[in-house]
């Protein structure tokens, strides 16, 4: 899979996994505490997307990137300790399979619709809950016009 394609594979599984809740991808902030918890995931292709400047709007309560077992083993000493982590894996493969042994996303094809059957999301490293500095309703308007 290319990069373009491996995003588009983990965004597929970030849909499937919040089945029908509210969300909006590529959010983008206008720059106050409020009740509520507002959670975030950002989708990180490869350890080159995680270190590229582009994205890290993680501003949340909780956050989360997506990221293949790979990328999260290359990078999970250099990301910020209170940010969690979701893995895609073969539902047939446990999580300790996955991180002893991780995909190699790069030599499969990727076929498009229906191609994340047979794949789940796990969290890997929990988030940890932060104090958010922009209120719920700047999070909720930016997610309303980043959402499709």
């Amino acid at each position: 899979m290319t990069r373009r394609e491996i995003t588009a594979f983990l965004s597929a599984l970030m849909r499937k996994k919040l089945n029908g809740k509210y969300y909006a991808s590529e959010v983008t902030f206008n720059w106050g505490i409020e009740q509520g918890i507002v959670t975030g995931y950002e989708v990180k292709s490869c350890v080159d997307d995680f270190r590229s400047p582009n994205g890290h709007n993680l501003l949340f309560d909780k956050n989360y990137y997506v990221m293949p077992m790979s990328t999260r083993n290359t990078i999970v000493s250099q990301k910020h300790h209170a940010i969690g982590i979701y893995v895609p894996h073969r539902i047939d493969v446990t999580l300790k399979e996955e991180q002893e042994n991780p995909t190699d996303f790069t030599s499969i094809e990727y076929t498009g619709a229906g191609f994340n059957d047979g794949w789940t999301l796990s969290c890997v490293d929990k988030s940890k809950l932060l104090d958010r500095n922009i209120p719920i309703a700047s999070c909720l308007f930016n997610m309303l016009r980043s959402g499709k």
